[in-house]
């Protein structure tokens, strides 16, 4: 190097090595690379149906949606959408995507006590849709709001610090004024609330088979399938069937075990085809309560983080981009963000929860069983039957203008 200095003569190698080797190892104690550091308004975590929710009613703020995921991306989910024909009345962004949004109709329902038929109700219940076209469609309902961007971000930590909220993965850092976390059921901004990680009581355990078939038009709800707490169902769908369940709690067997008991159950009653076959299987936690702390001056919960899940009958979507609307049209207004919050989700807090423990699994089998005993024999069964369905697909509150009657 010295010689080719003084001489004035250098290889083109030297020259590159000198360039991009040497003096790159010389100085990297001196230049280590930066994190790169971001500020924004809000910053909401999930671009589920809460998160995508919440953007599209977060008006004249600037708002960064930040998921793991890039999109359109699978989502483990039975994806029924109970009185799917109310939800334009709702939510302005379902009516945006309905014309693009390919839906399967449900008419007829069948309730089962472990194997055992109870009752049935006809009418239209729900529409199917595959959640890898609802949640983005839904995404781009929001993107398509000038105010509202997306950015693909694995968040590993969420951290109040003063006046802003710290959205960290690791690496990378963006600072918000506010956030709206709506990132599942282990979410990283109930963490940051205080909230700790959920227990096993405190949690159902899903799994479901994409099954394809011959479509159908009717629904089959078992509870307490093999005397185990919660329940199985098999759902129709546009291409098939989903056939799935979820308990809670402890459960003697692997639950994938328990699945293919009930889907070989189901085809030897002749409720699923015998030709069918299993497309895909997935599963996935399922929150059941809400917990302690869900608002801050600078933080919500929607969704799953915030545990809105119905414990009686596990529907999610609906409450999550009801809660999603919420916390943005909060957020939208110039109020006190957590008691604002607080008091207008209090009714979904209500509605969803049936109990605030779960009691050891043989006293609620005894009680789960003796309500289905009174459904089956009881001498007032279909008052019973009527108020079971009006709480399990939530027709006890209907909308001004909805297409449905009460059971």
């Amino acid at each position: 190097y010295l010689i080719a200095l003084r001489t004035g003569k250098m290889s083109a190698f030297w020259s590159f090595f000198i360039r991009t080797v040497y003096l790159k190892c010389t100085n990297s104690e001196n230049e280590l690379p930066k994190s790169a550091y971001m500020k924004k308004p809000i910053v909401i975590v999930g671009a589920g149906p809460a998160g995508s929710t919440a953007a599209y009613y977060l008006a004249n703020r600037d708002v960064l949606i930040v998921d793991k995921k890039s999109f359109p991306r699978h989502k483990p989910c039975g994806g029924g959408l109970l009185n799917s024909r109310d939800w334009g009345l709702y939510f302005g962004n379902f009516s945006a995507i309905q014309p693009n949004l390919h839906t399967h109709p449900v008419f007829g329902m069948t309730m089962y006590w472990d194997t055992k038929p109870v009752f049935a109700r006809e009418g239209h219940l729900f529409d199917h849709v595959r959640r890898v076209e609802f949640d983005d469609l839904l995404l781009q309902a929001a993107l398509k709001k000038s105010n509202v961007s997306f950015r693909q971000f694995s968040v590993s930590s969420v951290t109040l610090r003063g006046n802003e909220v710290i959205v960290s993965n690791g690496k990378d850092e963006i600072a918000a004024s506010c956030v709206i976390g709506c990132d599942g059921w282990n979410s990283q901004v109930a963490r940051c609330l205080g909230n700790p990680s959920l227990k096993k009581n405190q949690f159902g355990s899903c799994m479901e088979h994409d099954i394809a078939c011959d479509p159908t038009s009717r629904a089959h709800v078992f509870f307490c399938f093999r005397q185990e707490l919660g329940y199985a169902w098999v759902f129709p769908a546009s291409t098939g069937c989903y056939v799935g369940l979820g308990f809670v709690g402890n459960y003697v067997k692997p639950l994938r075990t328990y699945l293919d008991d009930f889907l070989d159950y189901c085809i030897g009653q002749g409720i699923v085809p015998k030709s069918a076959s299993i497309r895909n299987t997935f599963g996935a936690p399922d929150p059941i309560f809400i917990p302690q702390t869900y608002s801050h001056d600078n933080a919500l919960l929607a969704g799953d983080a915030m545990g809105l899940v119905k414990q009686i009958s596990g529907e999610g979507i609906f409450f999550a981009m009801l809660s999603g609307k919420i916390a943005g049209e909060t957020l939208s207004a110039k109020v006190d963000i957590a008691t604002e919050y607080r008091r207008r989700i209090n009714a979904s807090v209500k509605e969803v929860t049936l109990l605030r423990n779960i009691p050891p699994k043989p006293i609620a089998l005894s009680l789960l069983r003796g309500l289905f005993f009174l459904m089956r024999k009881g001498p007032f069964r279909v008052s019973v039957q009527n108020a079971f369905m009006n709480s399990f697909c939530r027709r006890r509150h209907l909308p001004v203008g909805s297409k449905y009657q009460p059971f």
